[in-house]
């Protein structure tokens, strides 16, 4: 009788240890999950910050054009003259 108590007590033993390994797989892969939506999270942001930088040069571009334009309509009368002049 005390023999299968002992494989009584290997068996709970084998099964704590097979728990022990599934909650490290579950732990590894909430941390890998938390790690890739991180990852998501900066590239988005990151992908935010470009589109404004590159919305802020097209908005200046478009305003520097606009003011060219300007001085290039102005009739010689009103440019200004000597080194200033091109």
């Amino acid at each position: 009788m005390s023999r299968l108590w002992g494989w009584v007590v290997a068996a709970f033993a084998i099964l704590g240890a097979a728990l022990l390994l599934v909650i490290g797989q579950r732990d590894k892969a909430r941390e890998t999950a938390n790690r890739a939506r991180v990852a998501v999270k900066t590239s988005e942001a990151s992908r935010q910050a470009d589109h404004a930088a590159r919305k802020a040069q097209e908005a200046a571009r478009q305003q520097s054009q606009e003011v060219q334009r300007e001085a290039d309509e102005r009739d010689s009368g009103t440019r200004p003259g000597g080194d200033l002049r091109r």
